[in-house]
């Protein structure tokens, strides 16, 4: 009977260090729960975090994407310019040797043309070249004639060459001075300017070889004569515009 006293004892001291053992267990348990808990919700805030990353990753690859289309854009844009600009590069360079080229030629031209002026101007000038025309009281039919500039150009076409000369005379002077009748290939000319009226009149005679069919003349004379009109024109009267009627009146 005295060993159920120390058996209870025993008991109960076993029953207290299960309780304590247990009450340790729940402890660690509620630690570990909320160990757990703080895990899930760290792990919930990192998987927030990973997606927000995920976000702004995709963000900047699409801006990397968009930049990299720009930029290859831009290098195409550029590639272009720079090979329009090659180009005008060499047409200006082709320009330059064509601008070089024509001033050459335009320095040659002129040097030629500066032969030809003095070697007219010395035949212009010499004393056997050139002819005083008589004068007369007989004045040009022109309404207007004391405002008009007498200009006379004589013109010669002989099988061995041509010559001109030229005669500048005031309105009284006659209209030819001669007779182309034995002449048979040369012709002459006169022009009245008229710069009040801004027009002019051209009158001329011709030898019989120029002479063609009724109503024909020789087209170098007529050439001739509207070249020389035109340039009296230019030279004496105003204006942008010329027009030129060309009447033939045959005296019988």
């Amino acid at each position: 009977m005295k060993a159920y006293p120390f058996l209870a004892a025993l008991a109960l001291v076993a029953f207290a260090a299960a309780l304590g053992t247990l009450y340790t267990r729940t402890v660690e348990a509620r630690e570990l729960s909320a160990a757990v808990i703080d895990m899930e919700m760290r792990l919930n805030a990192a998987q927030l975090d990973a997606k927000e990353l995920r976000g702004q990753n995709e963000q900047l690859t699409d801006a990397v994407t968009e930049q990299k289309r720009f930029a290859t854009e831009l290098e195409v844009k550029w590639q272009v310019e720079s090979d329009e600009m090659k180009k005008k590069i060499r047409d200006l360079e082709g320009c330059e040797a064509e601008k070089n080229e024509l001033k050459t030629r335009l320095g040659t031209e002129e040097e030629e043309l500066n032969k030809v002026k003095g070697n007219c101007a010395a035949f212009l000038n010499n004393k056997k070249n050139q002819r005083r025309s008589r004068r007369s009281k007989s004045r040009p039919s022109d309404p207007d004639s004391s405002k008009a500039r007498f200009v006379q150009r004589y013109l010669r076409t002989p099988g061995t060459g041509g010559q001109c000369l030229s005669r500048l005379h005031k309105p009284t002077a006659r209209l030819f001075t001669r007779n182309l009748e034995e002449e048979g290939a040369g012709f002459e000319y006169t022009v009245f300017a008229n710069k009040a009226e801004r027009r002019a009149v051209c009158l001329f005679q011709a030898g019989p070889l120029l002479e063609g069919p009724p109503g024909h003349v020789h087209g170098g004379a007529i050439a001739t004569i509207i070249d020389s009109a035109t340039g009296i024109c230019a030279t004496y009267l105003t204006g942008f515009v010329m027009t030129a009627n060309l009447n033939i009146n045959y005296r019988k």
